[in-house]
């Protein structure tokens, strides 16, 4: 695959579990230039340029994003209301994990790279071309609740371990806390 196409699906995977979702830039690409305009970016921004299978799988993330609208919507409210911020590295909600800790003294890639959306998920993103796993340390909880895989609901138990997990293109490795219902009816 295309590494700017394989990099823009990846973009749009995490934009789906950012704050804001778009795609907007200037970034170099080796796609034909469609446009005589001297402004034009010959990198164009639509999901369905660069092809169709990359295009079935941004239209998915865009309808996933969709559902997770009232979820997004109580996040801003929060953050408004409280100042806790929307996107937060894994030492925030989970200091009283001593990997956490220690990992993130000392800028472990596996920890810094992965960030909680809200309390209730956990997005490891792959940046990386040519990548279809990817090791992900699930934060030790203290409850009665398990980490479980956003795509296939498997349950990975109350944390504390790296567990791999398939990365495709249209997957990009989340899980989350609770019930994935209540995270779409905006429960936070």
């Amino acid at each position: 695959m295309d590494e700017g196409k394989e990099l823009f699906v990846r973009w749009f995977g995490l934009g789906t579990f950012l704050p804001f979702m778009r795609v907007h830039g200037t970034r170099s690409c080796n796609l034909t230039r469609t446009s005589t305009l001297p402004h034009a970016n010959p990198c164009p921004n639509e999901p369905w340029s660069y092809g169709e299978d990359n295009f079935v799988v941004t239209k998915k993330y865009i309808a996933l994003r969709y559902q997770l609208i009232p979820y997004v919507k109580k996040l801003f409210q929060d953050l408004q209301a409280t100042g806790k911020s929307i996107m937060r590295p894994l030492y925030y909600d989970f200091s009283s994990d001593p990997f956490v800790a220690n990992a993130t003294r000392f800028n472990e890639p596996t920890i810094v790279h992965q960030f909680m959306f809200g309390q209730r998920l956990l997005v490891a993103p792959v940046g990386e071309l040519g990548v279809t796993t990817k090791d992900v340390y699930l934060p030790l909880l203290s409850d009665n609740t398990t980490w479980k895989h956003w795509w296939t609901d498997e349950d990975f138990g109350s944390g504390g371990k790296t567990v791999n997990v398939d990365a495709p293109l249209d997957a990009i490795p989340v899980f989350y806390l609770g019930s994935k219902d209540e995270i779409l009816s905006g429960s936070v």
